[in-house]
């Protein structure tokens, strides 16, 4: 139950100190950051499944 409501407290926080125009610049940011960690579970799955089957 802590834990919800410190996410629930982020997320409330973060949204409205955000403006319009500080929430512009973010999401490319956030976007590229999601594409780099994608690509990093990536290569750690395969890197996992090769050492699977060896």
């Amino acid at each position: 139950m802590q834990i919800t409501g410190i996410v629930e407290n982020s997320m409330t926080s973060s949204s409205s100190e955000h403006g319009s125009s500080a929430s512009l610049p973010s999401p490319p940011k956030q976007a590229l950051m999601d594409d780099d960690f994608v690509k990093t579970l990536e290569q750690l799955s395969k890197q996992v499944r090769l050492l699977a089957l060896s």
